[in-house]
């Protein structure tokens, strides 16, 4: 694969020298027209990279906005949680070059540049979720977009034949974008909204409402979505109560299809967005009426059990990750029982990719084996943890720490989910924005577990996991591990992370597995910096751990993976 993209695209984009008008043109077009569903988002975004000086050069404005466009799709699907300034400023910059040339654009062009409205405007709620945003400069940003995106779709649906393809779900986008606006109630603390801004948005819920509840649409996720912001935009003007609201959204959800016994044909986005605006509503409404936790804990497990069935798919990815980051997480505190929330956690974001899954479970055997032989030869250097004073303590309890470091384990790459397209890319090596998505996973894991109080002591192995051991190199920078409280458990995932990711001979096929002895090597050169030296010392020092590692890595993986497996088939059932 790599000889083809050398041949077929590097041979432009590593010398744009070669680029000619017929080739950049047609090459532009088709990924201007496909990009939403390509998985490689990075060979996209590189295409799109070497054709922006060669169109700046020649003043082609129109070639530039479909370049800003693959660039804003690019980095959605890298991981929209993370590059989220970066979607939206290539969107803004899309948006302004699609309205100053729209006249000069063909019916293709203008239809699917409403796309770029839709990105941008879904950016926009998403970080109305961020309490560091500002809400008020957002909701300013925000109506600009919004009134600018009504008068340029109603321009191109006034242009095209609706009943072809590429315009057929022009109404059903319109409606989305009007849509939008009204949902940053359910976003945002109440205080911050004007009554005048109340009532617009309320106004705007309103119209959108009655349309799809006159026939304009078939998608039940579209109708349960505005009617569910219509609702709650009228319970902040204090025409409507929370009881009934309560009633309405879990009639509602009777109506979802069960994924379970429907099959996944109908876990589509809009179901997902309703299942998002279903999960805000009851948390923001459970604040003040606490009885209403136990319908929010059922709507919040069918989520869940949607996210686990959905199959991969480019688009539903992003509406995904979305989801997951920014209701169901927050939430899954409410389920309170620590085992429930730790197979709902797994369920929707590590044995979503299986070669996450795979390295989690043997980066969890990894870190038993050696913990089982430090408790019992070293037992000192767990004291402290877990609310031990001795080593005695320590060694009575076994259990709970071999329990606790496998958890931990489990946990320690959650983040991961948000970078699904770069895990995915197992036919050759990453490139440089690539890795720099991979790096933010274990910032995002430990922002997850922090938003869950029974897990938040997972916190800091997971966001500390990529670290050095002396702190000096890794990441995230920002985290300090050396001033972890957790640091023996972070120095413990880092070498079993390690251990498991040279070995692997499946998420990595792009080179050359490593035998343990050859790790074992890389481990004591970097002893004292890279890693813990009194963990490495340990590990080399062991004739017996050694062998047992050496098996675990070269002789019992497959049946790892077999259990992995039957993991998720039990985790589709039970949840």
């Amino acid at each position: 694969m790599e000889k083809v993209l050398d041949w077929h695209i590097r041979y432009f984009t590593q010398t744009p020298e070669h680029w000619d008008e017929e080739t950049a043109g047609s090459l532009l077009s088709y990924l201007f027209r496909n990009c939403i569903q390509i998985d490689d988002s990075e060979t996209c975004m590189g295409v799109a990279d070497s054709l922006i000086p060669y169109y700046e050069g020649r003043k082609n404005e129109i070639a530039l906005m479909k370049c800003c466009m693959v660039k804003m799709v690019g980095y959605a699907s890298l991981d929209t949680v993370d590059w989220a300034k970066e979607i939206y400023a290539w969107g803004k910059k899309a948006l302004a070059l699609y309205e100053s040339t729209f006249d000069r654009l063909n019916e293709e062009e203008s239809s699917m540049g409403i796309s770029i409205y839709d990105y941008v405007t879904d950016q926009l709620t998403e970080m109305a979720c961020r309490r560091e945003e500002d809400g008020r400069k957002l909701y300013t940003e925000y109506l600009s977009v919004y009134k600018k995106s009504m008068e340029m779709i109603d321009r191109v649906i006034a242009s095209v034949d609706l009943t072809e393809k590429l315009h057929s779900t022009l109404p059903n986008i319109r409606i989305l974008l009007q849509s939008r606006p009204a949902t940053m109630v359910i976003r945002r603390p109440p205080e911050e909204f004007t009554e005048e801004q109340l009532n617009f948005l309320n106004e705007t819920a309103k119209k959108v409402y009655e349309k799809v509840t006159d026939g304009q649409t078939n998608e039940f996720g579209i109708v349960a979505v505005n009617e569910i912001t219509y609702l709650m935009t009228e319970r902040l003007l204090g025409r409507e109560n929370d009881e009934r609201i309560r009633s309405r959204i879990m009639e509602l959800e009777s109506m979802f299809s069960d994924p379970r016994r429907d099959g996944t044909q109908q876990c589509d986005s809009m179901l997902l967005d309703a299942d998002q605006i279903i999960i805000l509503s009851m948390s923001q409404m459970s604040e003040k009426n606490p009885a209403m936790v136990s319908d929010l804990k059922k709507v919040l497990k069918m989520a869940i059990q949607r996210v686990i069935t959905l199959p991969h798919r480019t688009f539903s990815e992003y509406v995904l990750c979305n989801g997951v980051y920014y209701s169901i997480c927050p939430n899954l505190k409410y389920l309170e029982d620590r085992k429930e929330i730790v197979q709902s956690l797994l369920g929707i974001t590590v044995f979503r990719q299986m070669q996450t899954a795979f390295h989690t479970l043997m980066v969890g055997r990894c870190a038993m084996l050696i913990t089982d032989r430090l408790i019992e030869e070293r037992p000192e250097l767990f004291t402290g943890q877990l609310g031990t004073r001795s080593r005695e303590e320590v060694k009575r309890l076994k259990k709970t720490f071999m329990d606790f470091v496998y958890l931990a384990a489990l946990l320690h790459d959650v983040g991961k989910l948000f970078c699904s397209a770069v895990i995915n890319m197992q036919y050759r090596k990453i490139t440089d924005i690539e890795f720099q998505t991979i790096k933010f996973h274990p910032g995002t894991g430990g922002e997850i577990l922090s938003m869950i109080p029974q897990l938040v002591e997972f916190h800091d192995i997971a966001a500390g996991h990529h670290r050095s051991f002396d702190g000096k190199t890794g990441y995230p920078m920002e985290f300090d591990n050396t001033k972890s409280s957790k640091k023996v458990f972070i120095d413990l995932i880092t070498i079993c992370d390690s251990l498991d990711a040279a070995t692997d001979t499946l998420g990595r096929n792009y080179t050359t597995a490593k035998t343990f002895e050859q790790v074992l090597a890389e481990l004591q050169a970097g002893a004292g910096r890279r890693y813990s030296d009194v963990l490495v010392d340990f590990i080399s020092s062991s004739g017996t751990l050694k062998e047992e590692l050496t098996k675990l890595i070269e002789e019992d993986r497959g049946q790892v993976y077999y259990e992995g497996y039957m993991i998720l088939d039990r985790m589709s059932d039970e949840i």
